[in-house]
């Protein structure tokens, strides 16, 4: 057999043309390719981190919001206080590189309550809003009320954006008050690459051992499968593009799929808030009740929560009396007529059994409750004794706002369950309805303890929902 000079040669230049094709085609591809990716990932970005902003923007308390004058006096306010602890909890909940409250005041951003640890210097804060530049259409946005994301843009130390949204607040509003949060963009832009990465691995693992086979071969590339390489070549670059297309249409359907999913959770968490809302309206409607009335028996309270009781599983309904230890003996007393002849205010002993209470200045007593199922606690329980519970009723005399626990843990007759607690407080009717809230002397709470797993389940399954339904929550 002979063999041609002139043949092989033309063959090696069609093998070294196909491969600077091959080479600069996957070059090409794989650069618009990033591109591509890079808009939809950060579409991603933005469109969560506008719809996080939001919701966090509506759920802040105006009441609060109202006292901050955005200077270093403060921290010295419970409301500043309350607000940063909410931003921390909230901050618990999603991924983020800070949640803060900013102050648009004589033309000037000011720090106001914030998740970060230490306190920031002027230098430090000049370092924090470099790059938070808002052009004049996006300062208009925030004066419409729409959500703005800026960035990614280099932040101290790694690339961030940052979302900020105005807070509007009913009534006279001196200077605009914005919500911003900070997200790394290595935090989405990891869980969106995760999916590349693998092909890119895979890939690297195929032609290893595509090249080592050919490595192999080489030897008998005068062979007639060997001949047309560039066919091999070409089928390579197939399965190549084909790969790396249908990886990117995953991770873009991906994308549409939990775009889809916080849209549904957001129609669910519109349910959830409703459903507050009704709480937060009967238990109004209680504290009213009692401010208007010289005495309510048992039967009174039982025959004006039964409707609440009806529609509010989880939830057991309840009033609260605060009482001076000085008044305890003849608080027992009267109502040892009115509900039981052994009606004492008690706590758990250590051996979970009920006992009289300790010394206190003041007692919480539990008076009524009203459950849609048997009562958690009979009467006559101090509140008070729960130093979760505790230090809500210390802020409610202090703030005279409705106002909820986190899910605490609760001692009941069954045992310990988590429960959120939510009060409103009460005054007496004697005092004049036209003075400031600090002025006016509390008689009690109605309360709302509230189990949440079932108050979930019951919030948010439709009623057409089938018993093949599935909807799963987590606490």
């Amino acid at each position: 057999m002979s063999f041609s000079f002139t043949n092989y040669h033309k063959k090696g230049n069609k093998i070294i043309l196909f491969s600077i094709i091959f080479i600069v085609f996957i070059t090409g591809v794989g650069f618009f390719g990033l591109r591509w990716q890079k808009r939809k990932i950060d579409d991603y970005i933005q469109q969560k981190m506008t719809l996080q902003a939001y919701n966090l923007a509506q759920a802040l308390g105006p009441y609060f919001l109202k006292q901050l004058t955005f200077s270093p006096s403060d921290r010295d306010l419970m409301a500043y206080h309350r607000i940063e602890t909410q931003l921390k909890g909230y901050s618990r909940l999603i991924e983020n590189n800070g949640i803060y409250i900013l102050g648009l005041k004589d033309g000037q951003l000011c720090m106001g309550p914030n998740i970060f640890e230490e306190s920031f210097m002027r230098d430090d804060f000049l370092n924090f809003l470099r790059g938070k530049i808002i052009t004049e259409e996006e300062h208009k946005k925030l004066l419409g009320g729409q959500v703005i994301v800026l960035g990614p843009f280099e932040g101290s130390s790694k690339k961030v954006f940052t979302a900020l949204a105005p807070i509007s607040l009913k009534g006279d509003q001196s200077f605009p008050i914005l919500l911003g949060i900070d997200v790394l963009y290595e935090t989405y832009r990891q869980q969106a690459w995760f999916p590349i990465k693998i092909l890119l691995i895979l890939g690297g693992i195929f032609f290893f051992i595509v090249g080592a086979a050919l490595n192999v071969f080489w030897s008998r590339r005068n062979k007639s499968f060997f001949q047309h390489i560039e066919v091999i070549i070409t089928a390579l670059l197939g399965l190549l593009l084909t790969g790396t297309i249908t990886l990117m249409a995953y991770n873009y359907e991906y994308i549409l799929r939990d775009n889809i999913y916080l849209e549904f959770c957001h129609r669910l968490s519109i349910d959830i808030i409703h459903s507050f809302e009704a709480i937060q309206k009967n238990l109004m409607s209680i504290s009213r009740f009692f401010e208007s009335s010289d005495f309510i028996n048992p039967q009174e309270f039982s025959v004006f929560t039964s409707p609440y009781k009806e529609n509010s599983f989880g939830i057991c309904y309840g009033w609260v009396d605060d009482i001076k230890h000085a008044h305890l003996k003849e608080y027992e007393k009267i109502f040892c007529d009115e509900i039981s002849p052994n009606f004492m205010v008690w706590e758990w002993s250590q051996e979970h059994l009920p006992s009289p209470v300790s010394a206190r200045s003041f007692y919480f007593p539990l008076r009524y409750v009203s459950c849609s199922e048997e009562s958690f606690l009979p009467a006559g329980f101090d509140l008070g004794s729960n130093p979760h519970i505790k230090d809500l009723l210390d802020e409610i005399k202090w703030t005279h706002l409705l106002t909820a626990t986190g899910h605490v843990p609760f001692d009941t007759v069954n045992g310990q369950s988590q429960v959120l607690f939510v009060l409103e407080p009460a005054f007496k009717k004697s005092q004049n309805q036209l003075t400031f809230h600090s002025t006016r002397e509390m008689m009690g709470f109605a309360m709302a303890g509230i189990d949440l797993s079932t108050f979930l389940e019951t919030a948010i399954t439709p009623p057409f929902a089938q018993d093949d339904s599935l909807l799963a929550i987590h606490l």
